[in-house]
């Protein structure tokens, strides 16, 4: 990874029920119900460890079958100490600014009472979520700490617009026109200027980046 630049409440939500566990080949899957709101699914490691795992949120998981998910972020649930967590809306849609509090009552479920490392809490999505993420971040108190887009950036009157001195920005698109290049240019200009630490990718594997940024972000 290319570095360009420069919390949950201590109680989990009393609205998550008990989950549903099973344990095949060392991951641990939980299906978390949170009522009306709709509920989640999380994979992390069966295996016993005293590291606190960070938690990765995929905003864009929803035309994806979880085998495909799981193929692909199987072998860092261990290596790399991490959950896995999918919010699922009641209409098993694309996750929209409504969905905002069943995302934060998933993460207060998942990381109450020291159940996770707070530094590592990112959410995931492409460019139709780059506002829900952006929102998830900045539209209130959050422990969210980075925001990792697939594809597409964030405008720059946004990123200019906040205080991003603990906070990080992932960008893994590679445009190729000179105008998405310049965009994206600007991106990452605005985002040095308001204290965030970006990062673009220099591993051609996705979900490998993203685990290896979480773990950077312990050190700030």
């Amino acid at each position: 990874m290319k570095a360009e630049d420069g919390a949950p409440k201590d109680a989990p939500s009393d609205d998550a029920k008990t989950p549903e566990v099973s344990s095949p080949d060392q991951v641990e899957r939980r299906e978390l119900s949170f009522d009306e709101r709709g509920r989640a699914i999380v994979f992390g490691s069966s295996n016993p460890s005293g590291i606190l795992p960070g938690i990765v949120i995929l905003l864009s998981a929803d035309q994806e079958s979880e085998d495909q998910i799981l193929t692909r972020w199987k072998s860092f649930l261990d290596s790399h100490k991490l959950i896995v967590a999918i919010p699922v809306n009641p209409e098993k849609s694309r996750l929209t600014p409504d969905d905002i509090p069943l995302v934060m009552t998933m993460i207060q479920s998942l990381a109450g009472r020291s159940k996770a490392d707070l530094r590592r809490i990112v959410v995931v999505g492409n460019r139709e979520q780059s506002q829900l993420a952006w929102q998830l971040v900045f539209g209130g108190p959050s422990p969210i700490r980075g925001i990792a887009l697939n594809n597409g950036w964030i405008s720059a009157a946004e990123a200019g617009g906040v205080d991003g001195a603990d906070k990080s920005v992932l960008l893994l698109d590679q445009p190729e026109t000179n105008q998405a290049q310049a965009l994206m240019a600007q991106c990452q200009e605005a985002l040095r200027k308001s204290g965030f630490w970006t990062a673009r990718p220099i591993d051609s594997e996705t979900e490998r980046t993203i685990a290896d940024w979480s773990i950077l972000l312990r050190s700030f």
